[in-house]
């Protein structure tokens, strides 16, 4: 049931995006339409970028909305005088492309990124190099509609494996409870941390959804995979009082042994038999619990529209409180500065690389720019290295070029999950090729570093212009976790009809998710917020989800208005103001105490 899958979408789509770049300048880069050939190689490296997994409405709507966009930039950046103004104006208006969701924000990116391009080009025929774009976007877009026009669902079942595999992760983590070598509290946010991963894999799985009449088999196949992390979630108990009555029974290993079998797809029959030996409750509730994983089946799916993410409207980012606002206005601000430094002091035809580092490593919030950071400069050193050993071992040109083409192709397999293998991927491509074609390695080598370095450090320096902390929000966001789980539960107490029930799950799932993501990005942000009270409520109101989980897989009709009333004082009343750490906590540990009861009746 939770076997790895090798992705084969990913390496599928590497392959494809590698050969419409390369093939171009294959066919015509040393004849005398070489300007047309790397316009075309350009508008299709890019737009490949933009190429997110999605059915065919959403990649036939993002390639018309892309080829478009990308062909009206570069026609306005090309044919305008002013560079330095339209180079600010154009990357604030695509920088602010992300308050229509994420499939826009990365075409917005990438429109900032084809600027950065443009300008380091400098093409002698504007027009022309314009409709070579243009022409590249097409070439991409006819081969990538081709293919999903064959494959429809080819991203859903991609999307679906990589949501077990996510789920089989978690499942692992929860087999460390019972691993009496495993500090419990480090057990706590491992699967919290994992429960974040689960829940944008399963969004994916939302946003790809079929719509209604189409695929059955898949929406019961994602209806299962949702299913399946909800049984999981459900496996929850007082593990440390497990811990303490089953430390002298030789239980333990064998339960842990059991979960995280299961969690392999291996066979689990042989420690069933030995674990139901043991005469105790929670033994026999683990091995209901794992054999219902295992069995586990869907009904007929739900209105699925219901289920897909929804976005909030646009007026909400015209305010100096939106993220997406702040960050288009500092994105804007950087560029303006790199801009100045290169006109005024930098002259080397590679100056256009601190433009590039910035648009790909600036993000609006601390902890993602940091990391964005150290990906960016480890995988340029790591691609340098490689790079300059392998001009200084091979003297053949063919070979050079074989290698760069696996480079890219390396660049186009980690692009999203491990930036930093990316990253030397494409390192290696382009010192490589410019070696080749334009010579000089050494300069090239140090323009890379130096202006990788500048634009990470400029980036950096960046967030102080508009910063979004997320410490500000994080007592917001845990009041919403918690009002999240109220409402959860009183869908099961008022015994509202099943889409009503999943629906305030789902707000549940993405309420805790949305607290552990905010509790991480505030560990690295300046300051000294007092972190400890909201990462213990962050771990019970994970626990309480878990528990009003089981009372609904239960199947039973609760009638218990007095835990509502607990939990709304756990809310502290109606006036959303955070309680005192102390007596947040108190009030949460009965709520989960008497959940806990309701459970074992």
């Amino acid at each position: 049931m939770f076997k790895r899958s090798f992705p084969a979408e990913r390496f599928a789509d590497a392959f494809r995006n590698t050969v419409c770049v390369i093939l171009p300048l294959l066919l015509g880069y040393g004849s005398i339409y070489r300007e047309w050939v790397i316009g075309i190689a350009v508008g299709a490296l890019l737009i490949s970028l933009t190429d997110l997994p999605g059915s065919r409405h959403h990649k036939l709507r993002d390639a018309l909305r892309n080829t478009f966009l990308f062909f009206g930039v570069a026609l306005i950046f090309l044919l305008t005088p002013w560079t330095g103004p339209v180079l600010v104006g154009l990357t604030f208006i695509l920088a602010m492309l992300a308050a229509f969701g994420g499939r826009s924000g990365v075409s917005g990116t990438m429109g900032i990124a084809l600027i950065v391009f443009l300008l380091g080009l400098r093409p002698g025929e504007p027009l022309q190099f314009a409709l070579a774009i243009l022409l590249g976007c097409i070439w991409f877009e006819l081969v990538s509609l081709l293919q999903v026009w064959i494959w429809p669902f080819r991203s859903l079942r991609q999307a679906l494996v990589e949501a077990r595999t996510a789920t089989a992760e978690f499942l692992r983590a929860k087999a460390d409870h019972y691993d009496p070598s495993v500090p419990l509290e480090a057990a706590y946010q491992k699967t919290i941390a994992l429960h974040i991963r689960v829940w944008e894999k399963q969004e994916l799985v939302r946003q790809l959804l079929p719509t209604k009449g189409q695929a059955p088999e898949l929406a019961l196949e994602a209806v299962r995979v949702i299913g399946l992390y909800e049984q999981v979630t459900a496996m929850h108990y007082d593990y440390a009082e497990i811990r303490e009555l089953l430390a002298d029974t030789g239980a333990l290993p064998l339960m842990t042994q059991l979960i995280r079998a299961l969690a392999d797809g291996s066979p689990t029959d042989s420690l069933r038999e030995r674990l139901a030996k043991y005469n105790e409750p929670v033994i026999h509730s683990v091995l209901i619990n794992t054999q219902a994983i295992q069995q586990l089946d869907a009904t007929a799916p739900p209105e699925m529209d219901a289920f897909r993410p929804t976005l909030p409207p646009l007026r909400s980012h015209l305010t100096l409180h939106s993220p997406v606002l702040r960050f288009a206005i500092r994105l804007s601000v950087l560029f303006a500065v790199a801009y100045a430094g290169i006109y005024f002091f930098a002259k080397d035809p590679y100056s256009y690389w601190l433009l590039l580092t910035i648009v790909i490593v600036a993000r609006p919030r601390l902890a993602l720019t940091w990391q964005r950071n150290l990906e960016r400069l480890g995988g340029t050193i790591v691609g340098l290295c490689i790079s300059g050993i392998l001009l200084w071992v091979i003297f053949s040109t063919t070979l050079l070029l074989i290698v760069s083409a696996v480079s890219l192709f390396a660049f186009f397999v980690w692009n999203r999950p491990r930036y930093s293998f990316s990253v030397a991927g494409i390192t290696i491509c382009v010192v490589l090729c410019l070696s080749l074609y334009h010579g000089g390695p050494p300069l090239i080598v140090t323009a890379r570093l130096l202006y990788s370095l500048a634009g990470c450090a400029l980036s950096f320096t960046g967030l102080l212009i508009f910063p979004v902390w997320v410490r500000a929000e994080i007592s917001e966001l845990a009041i919403a976790a918690v009002a999240a789980n109220r409402d959860f539960l009183q869908a099961l107490i008022l015994q509202q009809d099943q889409l009503s029930i999943k629906l305030a799950r789902k707000a549940a799932h993405l309420r805790l998710a949305k607290l552990s993501e905010g509790i991480a990005h505030a560990r690295v942000e300046p300051g000294h917020a007092d972190l400890g009270y909201y990462e213990h409520l962050q771990v019970l109101n994970y626990h309480i989800n878990g528990v009003i989980i089981s009372l609904y897989l239960s199947g039973r009709t609760i009638d218990d208005t007095v835990a509502l009333d607990q939990m709304n004082a756990f809310l502290n009343g109606k006036d959303n103001s955070t309680p005192e750490p102390s007596q947040g906590l108190n009030k949460g540990i009965r709520l989960l105490q008497r959940l806990t009861a309701e459970l074992n009746r």
